[in-house]
C-alpha cells in the first residue's frame, strides 16, 4: 500500500504521540546545568599475562591475530593493512576475547566447554578489566554512578557479561 505525503506525515505524528511517554530525548544544553562537573581520570594499567604473550606474538611474527580465514589475501598491504593492524592492537589492549578464537582456545586450555568464559577469568585476562574490577566495587560502595564509553560493540558485550557476573546493574 502506497501512502501519499499527507498520510505519511499523519502516521508519523500518531507514532510520535504513542511513543512520547516511552522516550526521553534531551539536548545537552537543556540538561548541562543539572549535571555535575565532569571528572576525568587517565589511569595507566599494565597488560595481563595473556595480553603480553599475544602482543609479543604479534611483534615477533609480524602477523595479525586471525583465525586463518583470510589466508587467501596474502600480499595485500598498504594503508589498509596498517589500519587493520592498529585496530587489532586496540582490540587486544581492550580485551583479548574480542577475538572469538582466542576465547575458544582459552576455554580449551581451561577444559571448559562452550567456548565462553565467565567468572574471574573474564576480567583476569585483561589489564583494563582487572583495573575496572578493583575500581568499580569501591565506586559502587561509595554510592557513585559510572558512565562508560566504548567505541567497540564487542567490548561492550564483554563489559555486559562482566557486569552480569558481578551483579552490577546497568542500562
Amino acid at each position: 500500500v502506497e501512502l501519499n505525503e499527507e498520510e505519511t506525515i499523519l502516521i508519523i505524528r500518531r507514532l510520535h504521540k504513542v511513543l512520547r511517554p516511552f522516550l526521553l530525548r534531551r539536548l545537552k544544553k537543556e540538561v548541562e546545568s543539572q549535571l555535575p562537573d565532569k571528572v576525568e581520570y587517565i589511569i595507566k594499567c599494565d597488560m595481563s599475562g595473556l595480553q603480553r604473550v599475544l602482543y609479543k606474538h604479534m611483534q615477533s611474527k609480524g602477523v595479525l591475530l586471525t583465525d586463518g580465514s583470510e589466508k587467501g589475501n596474502k600480499g595485500k598491504g598498504g594503508a589498509k593493512a596498517l589500519m587493520n593492524t592498529i585496530v587489532q592492537l586496540r582490540k587486544l589492549c581492550n580485551h583479548p576475547f574480542m577475538f572469538q578464537h582466542i576465547e575458544e582456545k582459552f576455554c580449551d586450555h581451561l577444559g571448559t566447554g562452550g567456548g565462553v568464559v565467565n567468572g574471574p577469568d573474564l576480567y583476569r585476562v585483561s589489564g583494563k578489566f582487572e583495573l575496572l574490577d578493583r575500581i568499580l566495587p569501591k565506586l559502587k560502595k561509595a554510592g557513585h554512578r559510572v558512565l562508560m564509553f566504548c567505541q567497540m560493540t564487542q567490548c561492550m558485550t564483554i563489559i555486559e557479561d562482566y557486569f552480569s557476573w558481578r551483579g552490577f546493574l546497568y542500562l
